[in-house]
């Protein structure tokens, strides 16, 4: 899992993601991941990502943001050029035990 670090919005919004909990963006010059926590509950927004080279999932991962309410934070990654990249979202309600929200679609972003 990786913790995504303070940042500023994106500078492209053109892929994003949208619940009532959490903003999911993904800029592809960088292979850079964006959340907006927009939830003042405590809770923690996070994605899931799976990167498909040549028609096979090749890997995985976890970005969460720790930052707080109406904070955005971010992820580096890299992937490859020809790469598919799907995306979905969801949140650890902290006060709940770690409940989760329920997971957004599955969102197609490369």
């Amino acid at each position: 899992m990786d913790y995504a670090e303070a940042s500023g919005a994106p500078s492209d919004t053109s892929h994003c993601v949208t619940q009532y909990w959490a903003k999911t963006c993904y800029v592809a010059a960088g292979d850079k991941w964006y959340i907006l926590d927009r939830l003042d509950d405590g809770g923690r927004p996070f994605i899931r990502w799976e990167n498909y080279k040549d028609g096979a999932l090749y890997r995985t991962g976890i970005c969460s943001n720790r930052l707080g309410f109406n904070h955005w934070g971010v992820c580096n990654k890299d992937y490859y050029e020809s790469s598919i990249l799907w995306v979905r979202q969801n949140a650890w309600k902290i006060s709940n035990n770690n409940e989760m929200y329920e997971w957004s679609d599955w969102f197609k972003v490369q």
